[in-house]
């Protein structure tokens, strides 16, 4: 998760209370996404604790990125083309969902899981993907050193 890496930033900058104290803030908003979520059993509580885990996102990136000059829409906007390809990947496995009637619940898993791949995949390609372009470029160069000494 993005948001694991604001403990870090806390302890680096000595703010473990004021990390501390937001933890005081968001795990009650937690709770209250479970609580709220009940009475629709487990569904309700998915739900519900999606809700909660992104308005507590939002307010630890929030408070973790001023600390380091990063504003939650600057981090928002340099995970848009990730987040365009999940959705857009989703999108791709919902609509063949249909097609998938009649071969069971665990033939229609693998072959969303294998459509997914291969949608994101190509999304990450056409959407250049800084960390496709990145994994690529780690690649090239270690092809290239390994062939240079072969």
């Amino acid at each position: 998760s993005i948001v694991t890496v604001t403990g870090s930033i806390y302890l680096a900058l000595g703010r473990a209370k004021l990390q501390f104290n937001v933890n005081l803030l968001t795990r009650p908003i937690a709770l209250a996404g479970v609580v709220c979520g009940l009475p629709w059993g487990v569904e309700g509580i998915v739900i519900g604790m999606t809700a909660v885990t992104w308005i507590n996102s939002l307010i630890t990136l929030s408070i973790a990125g001023r600390l380091i000059d990063l504003s939650l829409l600057e981090l928002m906007a340099s995970f848009f083309r990730t987040a365009l390809a999940a959705a857009l990947m989703a999108a791709g496995i919902l609509l063949i969902e249909p097609q998938l009637q009649g071969i069971g619940y665990l033939g229609t898993f693998f072959i969303q899981v294998l459509a997914g791949m291969v949608i994101y995949a190509l999304l990450a390609f056409v959407l250049k993907i800084r960390a496709l372009t990145d994994i690529l470029g780690i690649l090239g160069t270690q092809f290239s050193k390994r062939h240079g000494n072969g």
